[in-house]
């Protein structure tokens, strides 16, 4: 039996309209509906509201229900003018002069951030509880090991500029097999000798880790923005997260090259680093809100851009310490995924 798979319906503007997708032999099935512009309003499973997104008239969205992964009650958005994000419901958020997230309050708890100017994620403190999260970068900007109060906690290792080959969780090392070109590892590998299979859904997030006799090891169930709804392992720390990324559970953050993508609000804690040339005039908005058909790997380039953009894009970003990276993604994007088309 696979362990995982999944089969899509589109409707006549190509976007999908339901998933249904099985895990050991049980099938769920997601049905999604789109607003006028194509921004995910609703998502059900098996017939239950996960998730309800209103917009303003900028296409920014101004309330949310996510019952599953943010909470019971609507959420509120309210922004500057330079589209940051003052308030989420009950949790209100400030930025830096040049627009990074530096603080996060909820419930009477104060998250800080520190960024680097070209968009590393250096520091985050969680003010008068003695947790002080602390990030190493190698030259091309990728992140290489994380600390806790200065211990030494998780550890990567970089196939090329945007697959993991291996990392360690401060108990065991892990590495990784990829098959020819793709951009996630079909297979792990632990230090003591256990292999394992990885699977993922249509947006590249990861479902489910499997044994070498198809048993289930681990299921991860995503909301349409990333929020996790189930964890049946949460022990087990594979980095691969929501759409590809790297996942950082003790910060809620998904990387994605460039910058921080935040699930709770479905935004990026930094802005655009080019601007409006990056295709969306929200410079904090994820794939302009459709989730379910769109990747943004790099944090940069939105999957709807054309190849001729994406290249404009590379050409602005040249002699960046990411351009090396973002060149290899739009290569391999350019012949592998289709939306970018």
């Amino acid at each position: 039996m696979i362990p995982y798979s999944y089969s899509l319906k589109h409707d006549q503007n190509g976007r999908i309209m339901e998933k249904t997708e099985t895990v050991s032999g049980k099938a769920v099935v997601w049905k999604y509906s789109y607003d006028k512009k194509g921004r995910l309003q609703e998502a059900h499973l098996d017939g239950r509201l996960i998730c309800q997104c209103h917009y303003d008239k900028e296409g920014r969205r101004m309330r949310d229900y996510l019952p599953t992964t943010a909470g019971a009650n609507y959420r509120d958005y309210t922004y500057t003018m330079e589209n940051r994000l003052l308030r989420a419901g009950n949790n209100s958020y400030t930025h830096d002069d040049s627009g990074f997230r530096s603080i996060w309050s909820h419930g009477g708890t104060y998250y800080l951030y520190k960024y680097s100017h070209d968009y590393r994620l250096l520091r985050m403190e969680v003010e008068d509880q003695n947790r002080v999260f602390t990030y190493r970068h190698d030259d091309n900007g990728q992140r290489i090991a994380k600390y806790c109060n200065g211990q030494l906690v998780e550890a990567y290792a970089w196939l090329d500029f945007v697959r993991l080959v291996g990392f360690h969780d401060g108990q065991h090392g892990y590495e990784f097999a990829y098959q020819d070109e793709t951009r996630t590892p079909y297979a792990m590998r632990r230090d003591d000798g256990v292999i394992a299979y990885l699977f993922y859904d249509q947006v590249g997030s990861l479902r489910v880790v499997a044994d070498l006799e198809s048993n289930v090891i681990q299921e991860i169930l995503y909301d349409p923005f990333g929020g996790i709804i189930e964890d049946t392992q949460p022990d087990l720390h594979i980095p691969i997260g929501y759409a590809r990324g790297l996942h950082d559970r003790d910060l809620g953050f998904v990387r994605f090259g460039w910058r921080d993508y935040d699930a709770n609000t479905s935004r990026w804690t930094a802005p655009y680093p080019i601007g409006d040339k990056g295709g969306d005039s929200d410079w904090y908005g994820y794939c302009l809100d459709d989730p379910m058909n769109s990747v943004d790997p790099l944090g940069l380039i939105l999957c709807k851009v054309s190849l001729t953009l994406a290249a404009n894009i590379l050409a602005f970003m040249k002699g960046s310490p990411y351009w090396h990276m973002a060149n290899v993604d739009y290569q391999m994007a350019s012949a592998k995924v289709p939306c970018m088309g």
